[in-house]
């Protein structure tokens, strides 16, 4: 008796898996509400889906749907679907009491967050080429999430969009992002690299929490608020180069990232850290160099925070620099190198010693294209200069 229940057990199980692990892909084009239905019509149950490509329209009430009732759902494109606004209970917000108001071209808030369904088995999304917002926790705790496509008319990313999202290893944003909210990638702990968009000018608070995988953060020209624990707990973040127009720094922004080695700070007067608790609380100061500008030592050493670190004012900006045999300036984006003999090698380095250029020159004057904003020191014969971009 007991082996004949065994073996009813055994094959249930192998009948089980069977089913759970074979790829059932369909595409549908749907109407507002009417998702489920598309897919029945397809000839599918909405728990067998592994795979859904969505043409049409969707709102609200279909996000609930994928969340709650596709189970096996790890592939979805959404590309060339548009999402409609809906008004109503039926849609995925955690409120059951009163009607919520979803906007159009809008990932609806929860879409997929929190859900003991699907939570774990949502591994690839395409979001709708008119999407305008990822709404507040529209993606938290997808812990399988690998890849994510933005598309270029996405302008906001909520509060905690991505939060939780543990195995994301990287994500572009698009140009055309200006908002980026609390929380949005916070506990990322795959992601590696992140770089902001120039219309975005305020990093919000925690943004970045304990991202502990990444080690490169791009921040552009235009950041002027960076917030209370924007990148603690990063732990494996290296370097950070702060704008010039940086000028509030939230509590915490940098506590705990141990492995900041470089931190260059362009603003000519140091950023007031004075009602800032522990902004780089356990950095090593002592071994984490802070590069400013050859004119502004004095506004760093006697600044609060900032005078703890090991100081060198040993950059000048790019935008005119000259030695007795060189001048460097920029040209239309590009690093203009000037006085150069002609067969002489000359090199581009980072900051941690690896060359970004190298090669020889091929008349007095060269432009030079860099990969990223950052501190460079340009090396010629025995003359060194060390420069921001």
């Amino acid at each position: 008796m007991r082996k004949t229940v065994f073996n009813v057990l055994l094959i249930a199980c192998l009948s089980f898996s069977t089913y759970a692990s074979a790829a059932v892909t369909t595409t549908v084009t749907a109407t507002a509400g009417g998702l489920s239905a598309a897919i029945k019509k397809a000839g599918y149950a909405t728990s067998a889906v592994t795979g859904l490509t969505i043409n049409g329209t969707i709102d609200a009430r279909d996000f609930k749907m994928m969340r709650d009732s596709m189970a096996l759902l790890q592939n979805l494109d959404m590309t060339n679907a548009s999402i409609a606004s809906y008004t109503g209970l039926k849609g995925p917000s955690l409120n059951t009491f009163y009607a919520t108001t979803y906007p159009a071209n809008t990932i609806p808030e929860f879409a997929f967050a929190f859900s003991l369904v699907n939570s774990t088995s949502l591994v690839s999304v395409k979001l709708p080429n008119t999407l305008t917002m990822i709404d507040g926790d529209g993606f938290a705790y997808c812990m399988n999430l690998t890849s994510v496509t933005l598309p270029s008319s996405l302008k906001i990313i909520g509060s905690a969009a991505f939060s939780g999202c543990s195995s994301l290893p990287s994500i572009s944003i698009p140009t055309s992002v200006d908002s980026i909210a609390d929380h949005a990638f916070m506990g990322c702990y795959m992601l590696t690299s992140l770089t902001i968009p120039s219309g975005v000018t305020t990093l919000s608070g925690w943004i970045c929490c304990s991202c502990s995988s990444l080690s490169t953060v791009t921040l552009p020209s235009t950041i002027k608020t960076i917030g209370d624990s924007a990148f603690y707990k990063c732990l494996s973040l290296q370097s950070i180069v702060l704008p010039t127009t940086v000028s509030s720094i939230g509590i915490r922004a940098f506590y705990n990232c141990t492995s900041l080695t470089s931190i260059t700070a362009k603003r000519p007067v140091a950023v007031d850290l004075t009602a800032s608790d522990s902004v780089f609380g356990k950095v090593n100061t002592k071994t984490c160099a802070l590069h400013v500008l050859s004119t502004s030592a004095s506004s760093y050493s006697t600044a609060k925070q900032w005078k703890d670190f090991t100081i060198s004012a040993d950059i000048v900006g790019i935008n005119n620099i000259q030695t007795d045999k060189l001048k460097i300036l920029t040209a239309n984006g590009s690093v203009v190198i000037s006085g150069l003999t002609e067969g002489i090698s000359f090199a581009i380095y980072n900051l941690q010693g690896s060359a970004i250029y190298n090669q020889k020159a091929d008349a007095q004057t060269v432009s030079v294209n860099l990969p990223a904003k950052g501190v460079y020191v340009l090396r010629v014969g025995g003359e060194s200069v060390k420069f921001i971009y």
